[in-house]
């Protein structure tokens, strides 16, 4: 939505900050390789440093008694042999292991099923309701964690004992569930926050002041209005962003409250932007402080929560030869100045930040606009063809599983136009 608000305020978050110079890019990019590098030699040192206990005990079972005791050590068995194997299943001599392997099966199943629909049941009452001790009961699981198994043996031998469980498959799985369900709890906590509950909202200036923008059913990845900008009365504004429902309880669900001053002559963008359900979710005022680009073309982007992107334009996408990043390092919610570039077709690709794999998390071609037509009356519509177009790239996340939102499988790219090139009529 866009609006005229003060230079530099706040609204319920940072305002976006600009972006750096293309020199300061181009130093970055090299630092940044850099370290991409050495955080991914760190992260293939730790792997095999985790796998290789895995890796020795799976060559070792396929070694012979004397290797296994022997000094000399053996990356690789060199006797192979399926010997312990045989006497593990098939030995009469020792305890029945299919039979053991079986029980452990169950109880795990068991578990598993148990302890995620309780945890999944629980994580959605501390998540999605407020009651009075919420509080205390996430506490409560975290401070369970904390006391140690062996602390509890007595206490939990007694009470299997009491119920006559001893020696079961089902006091067993009681033991597991109650010993891992706090855990669970704790993890799907995070995974329900995660999923956000709401769908389109509804943006009024409720200080009933005349000239004042009303959008209703504004959507996922959407803008209002349609193009450019909407007049606003300027003074202190009152703006309310309810969620779009037929249902009068969630119409009176507030998302977004905020008093701002509106200045005569000054075009500003309002972006709602993050996860409400994870309380991430913020109102951001941008200063869309662009000048005539002439001849030439004026694109800003501006992340909405993608991640940390490198963003680079070019004639042609796909997998065409990538130039000098555009804007690299873009973090979430922040924007970049507008930078000004020759007029002509334009495909914007963006990398998570210190990756060039392809294909590109996104990869859009950026609308050409059209020429003014004095014979028709027609206007000019800006777009990257088009001297004298100013734009913005928003780059946005892809949907959130569950979400009420429309649904986008991959992150993308919505242009919007903020200035069409002047038609000459």
């Amino acid at each position: 939505m866009s609006a005229t608000v003060a230079p530099g305020q706040q609204v319920g978050g940072l305002i976006a900050e600009t972006g750096r110079t293309r020199d300061a890019r181009r130093s970055g990019g090299g630092r940044r390789r850099v370290t991409t590098w050495l955080l991914s030699a760190l992260s293939v040192l730790l792997f095999v440093i985790f796998v290789f206990p895995v890796y020795w005990m799976v060559n070792t079972s396929f070694q012979p008694n004397n290797e296994i005791r022997g000094s000399e050590i053996h990356f690789w068995p060199d006797n192979f042999t399926l010997r312990n194997y045989e006497t593990v299943l098939f030995d009469p001599g020792r305890t029945p292991f299919l039979p053991a392997a079986a029980n452990s099966l169950v109880v795990t199943v068991l578990t598993v099923i148990v302890a995620l629909v309780f945890a999944f049941l629980a994580s959605i009452a501390v998540t999605r309701f407020r009651f009075k001790t919420r509080r205390l009961f996430i506490v409560t699981i975290l401070v369970v964690q904390m006391i140690p198994g062996e602390a509890m043996i007595v206490s939990i031998f007694r009470v299997i004992d009491g119920w006559h469980l001893l020696n079961t498959i089902l006091g067993l799985t009681i033991v597991y569930i109650a010993t891992v369900l706090p855990f669970t709890i704790w993890t799907l906590r995070g995974f329900v926050n995660g999923v956000p509950d709401s769908g389109a909202g509804d943006w009024r200036f409720i200080d009933q002041v005349e000239g004042s923008p009303t959008a209703f059913g504004l959507a996922f990845r959407s803008m209002f209005p349609g193009s450019g900008y909407q007049l606003a009365a300027a003074g202190s504004r009152h703006l309310r962003v309810f969620q779009t429902s037929t249902d009068i309880q969630q119409t009176q669900v507030v998302w977004f409250d905020t008093t701002f001053t509106l200045q005569a002559g000054t075009h500003y963008t309002l972006l709602a932007a993050g996860n409400l359900r994870d309380k991430t979710a913020k109102m951001y005022i941008l200063t869309d402080d662009f000048t005539d680009p002439g001849s030439q073309v004026a694109l800003r982007v501006i992340n909405t929560g993608a991640g940390v992107v490198d963003v680079y334009a070019s004639p042609t996408g796909g997998t065409s030869t990538l130039p000098t990043p555009f804007a690299a390092a873009v973090a979430n919610f922040t924007a970049t100045k507008w930078v000004s570039m020759a007029a002509g077709a334009a495909s914007l690709r963006a990398f998570a930040t210190g990756s060039t794999t392809f294909p590109a998390m996104i990869d859009v071609a950026a609308p050409a606009g059209l020429a003014a037509d004095r014979a028709n009356n027609l206007t000019a519509v800006g777009g990257v063809t088009q001297g004298g177009s100013v734009l913005t790239a928003f780059i946005f996340p892809r949907s959130v599983a569950g979400s009420k939102a429309t649904s986008f499988t991959s992150a993308g790219i919505l242009f919007i136009v903020d200035r069409n090139p002047p038609s000459g009529f």
